[in-house]
């Protein structure tokens, strides 16, 4: 097991997983030998601990704690002044699909449907492809939408959805696009030109060079769309991908274990997205000097610098550097942290052994404490004072129970709906999260806002999803059902009779023209094949009966077809 503990960043991360369930498991302490402490289930936070519980160690203080006291003085903190909520100009009567062209813009499905058409002319090149045509902004949308829909009706097999078998078949995706034009929509879709891409080593390098038009102005909408709300958590979350990629990250404790870690800030009470980036390894940081927690912190967060916010992260981002840069910019820190970081006062790696011991050291507005319940867990705080709760925990502990799950509530919402289907090309598992939380967002902002119509108390996010699926659609079908033609039996000229033979037909079965004609089907429905035409008329017949029947009528024909 990876040591959970070490503050070196790797490419292949080792991370412990923190749920509602697991309050106290973000921070496991070495024993003497080295081995790490083994993680035991919490008691619920709603099981209330008597206040006189919590036995207040008194630390043994020495030179090395530095200005670090167990004394409680007054916590600085400015106040929260923002007005919440979304900021858009849509009226009271605005459909679903407005909400998310706030956070997916019109001008990003132009760019989308340009770098298609030119991807496709580009391979058509190399290969051709004689069955593809350009596309349009309403076709893509429609692509759009099928993809959406893939994740609430979800199937083992792409060609389920087209299948003629009643069980697998779903009418709405079929009844769109056949499944070839589908194929090859999939095949060319782009949303950059790649001929421009930067060569590997180069200055310019960029490897999401194929995805980063689309982040960058995905990053500005989410963020220009909704004023979140005083506290925020910050947290990874995992988009699965098992193919080649050089930032592919592993990470054992996760439920997703391989896949590209995307850096996400949320609202910690919504789980609206506000801002996101995703880790492309050690060598794209634009901040070596620093570890790696404290420049992602201080990324996603510098937006929202100067206005009171609370910023609630886990052991692997916080530290007392970035509590104190946090501090100097307006906005509060709050987080599990590892005892061994630097800053921290020695006297809280002192190991705790009985249920309910709490230390508490406090430096201006810097705030550690060391509670042991069933295990020790350790905190770092800028935003809230030393003391304990009516259940007996700190209160900075119940702050971080609280306020840490924006994250995970953003995972578990887009977990049920998954944009998109697998494939190899890592890039668009990229492009099919950052739609699924463009949906999530917007649905977010939809339950904020007034609406001028009723809305059904039952209306959720499956429902929000399959309105901006049909708004997408917007009744585009790209199936051509042309009137199939009459076969017209030839009339027989007189002296030729000698001339009707019948042969076998070379390759597949045909549709007997005389049993189309009066409508005979096989038990099934199905039409009557056969595999024998006349070469004279150069028309399908049944051997036996339609043969001979056909050309007994081929005087009077024009009266039998009516």
């Amino acid at each position: 097991m990876a040591d959970v503990n070490s503050d070196t960043e790797l490419d292949y991360e080792s991370d412990v997983d923190i749920s509602p369930e697991n309050d106290f498991l973000e921070d496991v302490e070495p024993d003497d030998d080295g081995a790490e402490v083994a993680a035991a289930a919490t008691q619920p936070a709603h099981a209330a601990v008597p206040a006189d519980a919590a036995q207040v160690a008194a630390p043994a203080l020495n030179g090395e704690d530095g200005d670090w006291s167990p004394e409680a003085t007054d916590i600085i903190i400015q106040d929260f002044t923002e007005h919440t909520g979304p900021r858009h100009n849509l009226g009271p009567h605005a459909c679903p699909l407005d909400f998310f062209w706030l956070m997916f813009p019109i001008a990003l499905l132009t760019i989308l449907v340009e770098e298609t058409n030119r991807y496709a002319q580009q391979c058509i090149m190399r290969i051709p492809n004689s069955s593809w045509y350009d596309t349009d902004i309403n076709e893509m949308r429609a692509f759009l939408a099928i993809q959406i829909i893939f994740g609430i009706k979800q199937q083992p097999q792409l060609w389920m959805y087209w299948s003629e078998d009643r069980r697998f078949n779903d009418a709405w995706v079929s009844g769109i696009m056949t499944i070839q034009r589908f194929k090859n929509l999939s095949r060319y879709f782009h949303c950059r030109d790649t001929s421009a891409t930067p060569p590997r080593g180069s200055e310019n390098y960029d490897p999401l060079f194929k995805v980063r038009n689309v982040i960058q102005t995905t990053q500005r909408t989410f963020n220009e769309c909704f004023q979140v709300c005083r506290d925020l958590s910050v947290d990874e979350c995992m988009v699965a991908f098992k193919g080649r990629l050089s930032f592919k990250q592993y990470m054992p404790a996760k439920p997703t274990k391989w896949g590209i870690k995307i850096w996400s800030v949320c609202d910690a009470r919504l789980g609206y997205c506000v801002g996101y980036d995703v880790y492309t390894g050690k060598a794209s940081r634009k901040n070596p000097r620093k570890p790696l927690g404290f420049e992602v912190v201080d990324s996603l967060c510098s937006p929202h610098f100067g206005k009171g916010h609370h910023v609630y992260v886990d052991r692997f981002f916080n530290s007392v550097d970035l509590a104190e840069h946090l501090s100097e910019n307006g906005t509060y820190l709050c987080g599990t942290i590892m005892s061994n970081r630097k800053g921290l006062p020695p006297a809280m790696k002192r190991k705790m052994k009985t249920k309910g011991e709490l230390m508490q050291l406090q430096k201006g507005n810097l705030v550690t404490t060391a509670f042991h319940d069933k295990r020790t867990v350790h905190l770092l705080s800028t935003n809230q004072i030393m003391g304990t709760a009516e259940d007996g925990r700190p209160l900075v502990l119940s702050d971080y129970n609280k306020y840490m799950g924006g994250v995970d509530k953003l995972d578990q919402q887009l977990s049920y709906y998954p944009v998109g289907r697998p494939g190899k090309k890592w890039w668009r598992y990229i492009v099919w999260h950052i739609i699924n939380t463009a949906v999530y967002n917007a649905f977010i902002i939809w339950n904020k806002s007034a609406h001028n119509f009723p809305i059904l108390k039952t209306y959720d996010h499956m429902m929000f999803r399959c309105d901006i699926a049909d708004g997408l659609i917007n009744g585009f079908c790209s199936r051509k059902l042309p009137g199939r033609k009459a076969t017209r039996l030839q009339a027989i000229p007189e002296g030729t009779i000698k001339h009707h033979v019948i042969s076998k037909i070379a390759g597949r079965k045909r549709s007997c023209v005389l049993c189309s004609l009066e409508k005979r089907k096989t038990p099934k429905g199905y039409p009557i094949e056969t595999s024998f035409i006349c070469k004279f008329c150069d028309v399908p017949l049944c051997k036996k009966l339609c043969f001979s029947k056909y050309h007994e009528l081929g005087m009077n024909i024009n009266e039998y077809c009516g």
